[in-house]
């Protein structure tokens, strides 16, 4: 899109000089117009990349939420919740790693589960997580 928004404006200066050397004042006021237009909107385009690449190059870790949430430890074979259970939270884990049953997924430390529990209609969980080994996961209501 920044190449073509670039075209535009250099075609809006090339037609804008024919405007001025043939005298063709509704030509001029038109792409006088055009040009501030088009000129704003690639300088928010080129903000809006910088803006993304920096937030992709920053930390991408989710630690910040350790402090809404309580850490609990849970056994191999230990039930977080089953499908169709109200969901109250989600987690979001640390160590160890979980198993989506229905769907043979398994959670690993860094991921965020049951979140969609708390979107989905009637708050329902939509899937059971199990507990494959030993681990920690922060509980965030």
């Amino acid at each position: 899109m920044i190449p073509l928004r670039i075209v535009s404006i250099l075609a809006s200066v090339a037609v804008l000089t024919y405007g001025l050397l043939t005298g063709s004042m509704p030509v001029v006021l038109t792409e006088s117009i055009q040009i501030p237009f088009n000129a704003w909107r690639l300088y928010e385009m080129v903000r809006l990349i910088k803006d993304v690449e920096r937030a992709a190059d920053g930390d991408l870790s989710l630690d910040w939420l350790k402090p809404f949430g309580q850490s609990r430890r849970f056994a191999a074979g230990e039930v977080l919740f089953r499908k169709g259970d109200q969901a109250e939270e989600m987690f979001y884990v640390e160590s160890g790693c979980f198993r989506i049953a229905e769907l043979g997924i398994d959670v690993r430390p860094g991921a965020i589960v049951g979140e969609l529990g708390l979107l989905s209609p009637g708050n329902l969980r939509t899937g059971t997580l199990v507990c494959v080994e030993p681990g920690v996961a922060l509980g965030v209501a």
